[in-house]
């Protein structure tokens, strides 16, 4: 037993030893903004850097920032040259590698688009092809409708209801365009126990026909414009090379255009020559936009989520020091007005 004492010891006093026990603490900090950007006077800005700050004045630990590549990140700590590295994308590639936080923010999937004249939307929707087949399909529905209903009422109603085929006819097809609308002129209405047996019927169809009408006008008038996202398919969609973007929409029907950096992809989407939309991390992509001062149209979707957080060496003991610090900093009002600074720019 007396042997056992100073092995028990040892680990009990291993595990009362403070992860930030170590003198100092490096932080590798990728640039990406707005997650962390490095300003020309050699300071760090962001997300990122901010919640740091605040992690290490909470936990009185002292440290050092340098600067990293993203993709030099698992092997700098698993030489030991940095403790902590960050902003880190939550992928399957890199948590093989690292050991992962919990994340401090979580983006989905940003789609950009030139911004497009809304009367052009519509006109151009109206002059369409899918739009006159709209109007034919109508018109012969409110023609076989009115054409019923001319039958039952011609001989008792003939004052609103012409005998004469093609006088009744209109009289008919003019009555069920009127109902279907709700409009109710009233100048039209059928007497007889059929017609108003007829007209009971159109009625309740016309309200779902009705309904079904509205959605597709207003779809073709170009009102749902802006959800890009069913606009995807057999476009030519930028991605940045080796993005969660470009691993998501890989394999869908879009055409994916490379590029090697932000700058570019948005740059090409302003020629307008290579791709018709840019696609990326939705609050990289809006900064990104405000730096570069482009006016796109930029819609969040629900694809896609992509988890930030920070990285340590495989089983480092600062993983735990930093969940907990993490936790702590984003369970009050510090941590929360750090993130919506940054969300909300």
């Amino acid at each position: 037993m007396t042997k056992l004492l100073p092995t028990l010891a040892v680990i009990l006093a291993g595990l009362t030893v403070p992860a930030w026990a170590q003198d100092r603490i490096t932080i590798g900090m990728v640039e990406q903004p707005p997650y962390a950007t490095l300003t020309a006077d050699g300071s760090w800005t962001g997300m990122a850097p901010t919640l740091w700050r605040l992690i290490a004045e909470r936990e009185n630990v002292d440290y050092d920032i340098v600067p990293i590549a993203y993709r030099d990140v698992a092997d700098a700590l698993d030489g030991g040259r940095i403790d902590v590295a960050g902003p880190v994308y939550a992928t399957a590639e890199i948590e093989r590698a690292v050991d992962l936080t919990l994340p401090f923010h979580t983006s989905t999937l940003g789609l950009a688009a030139p911004q497009r004249s809304e009367i052009l939307s519509v006109v151009r929707g109206f002059a369409s092809i899918e739009f006159l087949r709209l109007v034919l399909t109508m018109s012969v529905l409110l023609l076989i409708v009115g054409g019923i209903v001319w039958l039952v009422e011609r001989r008792r109603n003939e004052d609103q209801f012409s005998r004469k085929p093609l006088q009744g006819l209109g009289d008919g097809f003019w009555w069920a365009g009127v109902t279907l609308t709700t409009i109710g002129y009233g100048d039209k209405a059928p007497i007889t126990t059929l017609g108003r047996t007829v007209a009971m019927l159109w009625m309740m169809v016309g309200l779902a026909v009705s309904a079904a009408l509205t959605a597709a006008i207003v779809t073709l008038a170009g009102a749902e414009a802006s959800n890009l996202r069913s606009q995807i398919a057999d476009k030519d969609v930028g991605v940045v090379s080796n993005s969660t973007s470009e691993r998501f929409l890989r394999g869908r029907e879009a055409n994916i255009i490379i590029y090697s950096d932000m700058e570019s992809m948005l740059d090409a989407l302003e020629e307008g020559e290579d791709i018709e939309m840019a696609a990326g991390a939705n609050l990289v992509l809006r900064d990104a936009l405000r730096r570069e001062g482009h006016s796109f149209t930029v819609e969040e979707t629900q694809l896609d989520p992509i988890m930030v957080g920070f990285a340590t060496a495989e089983g480092s003991p600062l993983r735990d020091a930093m969940n907990r610090a993490l936790l702590a900093a984003l369970s009050d009002e510090s941590g929360w007005d750090i993130v919506s600074r940054y969300v909300d720019e």
